[in-house]
């Protein structure tokens, strides 16, 4: 009987240590591929890391990002959205933690995001400037209609009244420099009447 005792005893030892063995091996793996994940996660590229900083910097009010904007920082870092969200998750968290450390950071990140914007802006309009033309980007744009209200007036200044003497208008500076239309030529006896018209 003892015997028999002794052999079941054995047996379940070597069970026990066969499950404790295999039990090793299986944390061993599982701790290699969560290693191996993590250090997966972390090796983002720079321009991966550089996009989804600028995001989250530039949206310190609302850090969470919509569907669809993870799948457009996805396709511009070259990453996944699972890695987006779990970026972002992790973001998060870190930063709630030390926001002094990270205070550095966001200033950078909010100071190159400003330059780009002012860049852009400056930009256009140089490009405005460069091309003046009557009703684009002057001080004083000029529509077709005002256009047209001074031609009508310029008419107007320059048109011989019935009287035959020609009014110009009092001020700019371009329109003085306008020829006046000569009045009709009267007949040489009348020469004396239209002089003294003129003269009264």
């Amino acid at each position: 009987m003892e015997h028999m005792v002794g052999m079941i005893h054995g047996k379940f030892t070597a069970i026990q240590r066969q499950l404790k063995q295999s039990t090793c091996e299986a944390v061993m793996t599982l701790r290699s591929r969560l290693l191996d994940a993590r250090r997966k996660r972390r090796n983002f590229s720079k321009q991966a890391t550089e996009v989804l900083n600028e995001y989250f910097y530039s949206h310190l009010s609302n850090p969470y990002p919509s569907e669809e904007t993870k799948e457009e920082l996805a396709r511009k870092g070259g990453i996944t959205v699972s890695q987006v969200s779990n970026w972002f998750g992790n973001k998060r968290i870190r930063y709630k933690k030390n926001t002094g450390k990270f205070q550095e950071e966001a200033t950078m990140y909010t100071e190159k995001t400003s330059t780009a914007t002012k860049v852009r802006g400056s930009g256009g309009q140089s490009s405005c400037q460069s091309t003046p033309s009557p009703g684009s980007c002057g001080p004083f744009p000029l529509t077709s209609g005002g256009d047209m209200v001074l031609t009508l007036r310029t008419l107007a200044f320059l048109q011989p009244p019935p009287g035959g003497v020609c009014l110009q208008p009092p001020t700019h500076s371009s329109w003085q420099r306008a020829t006046a239309p000569q009045p009709p030529s009267s007949p040489a006896g009348d020469s004396g009447s239209f002089n003294s018209d003129v003269s009264n």
